[in-house]
Formats: C-alpha cells, structure tokens, sequence
C-alpha cells in the first residue's frame, strides 16, 4: 500500500472519529442542558475542543514514531586518534561499549564509553569510522547474532579466519581441542 493512501486512509479515519465524538458530546449536552439550565454553549464548545485535540494529539503520537530513520553523514574530515580510556572491572549481563569520537555542530566530539546491557545470542560490534570514497562515515554501534561468521572468543577475528578460537596459545590446526575455552 503506498504512503499517499495510508495518510488519506487515516485522515479518513480521524474524521469519522471526531463526527462521531461530536455526536456523543451534543447529545450529552442536550442531556445535561435540561438537568442543568445554567449550562451553556461555551461549555459545549470548551468540551468538543478538548476532546478535537484529544483525538488529534493522539494521532501524532502514532505517527510520529513511523517517520524516524537512520542517516548517514559523510565527512571529509578523518577523525583525531583514539583516546586511551580505563576499561572498568567486568560486570555480569553487561558488555563494555568502548568510546569513540562522534560527529557534533560540524566537529568531532568524544564520546565516553559506556555498560551495555548483553543480549544472549548476539555479538556487540562497537562504533567505528570507515573511510569510503575518500570520505568518512561513522558506523553505529549495533548487535549482530553469531552466526557461522560470528566472533566467539571476542577478538575481533571472525570465527573463519580466525588461527585460535579458543585463546590458548595453540593454533587451532594442531590444537586437539580447537573450541575448548577451560584447556591450559
């Protein structure tokens, strides 16, 4: 379905709400008029705007968030050298995202790192920048499943081409135990 016909569907569907709001409040107030001769007609109108920016607001609020998406920036400029940043003690469920220099008001900006919550399954690749074309981007950091391809030591070599996965010292094609983490 296209965009066009989904905006002319719900602008549709807003109108016969509001029709229909509207045919509750004057027969409330019509009720209410003969309970209560000092009501007025202010008083209906203040009610069937209230309730206009009721519908209408919560419109916006879901739509709004279908209209978010992810941007590139390509810069020319490369970004300074990495800072040297103390890597705090291991936490359990938590993986350290490490700093990283982010692009801000036309300059870049160094971000700290941070704790972020581990995800069973999943492999955290964190934000780096990449030259393309002569020009930089900034790549975000995002979670990845590890799949055939995975990094399961951590190292930053893929599970492929990496020579020992387990990180005991011993290349993987004399190791007798290649993926056994607890061999000295």
């Amino acid at each position: 379905m296209l965009p066009i016909e989904n905006s002319v569907r719900l602008r549709n569907t807003c109108l016969q709400l509001i029709r229909r709001a509207s045919y509750i409040v004057q027969a409330r107030w019509r009720v209410n008029l003969l309970k209560h001769p000092s009501s007025t007609l202010k008083d209906y109108m203040w009610t069937r705007k209230l309730l206009l920016s009721a519908i209408v607001t919560s419109t916006f609020a879901v739509v709004a968030p279908s209209a978010q998406a992810a941007v590139d920036v390509f810069i020319n400029v490369p970004p300074p050298a990495m800072r040297h940043e103390v890597v705090p003690a291991p936490r359990a469920g938590y993986v350290w995202a490490p700093g990283y220099w982010d692009w801000r008001s036309n300059r870049h900006v160094w971000s700290r790192g941070h704790w972020e919550r581990e995800r069973v399954g999943f492999y955290y690749h964190p934000h780096r920048w990449t030259e393309r074309e002569g020009r930089w981007v900034n790549e975000r950091g995002r979670w990845d499943r590890n799949g055939p391809l995975g990094d399961r030591d951590r190292d930053g070599i893929p599970n492929i081409r990496d020579r020992d996965r387990d990180g005991d010292g011993v290349p993987n094609r004399v190791d007798r135990a290649p993926d056994n983490p607890r061999r000295q």
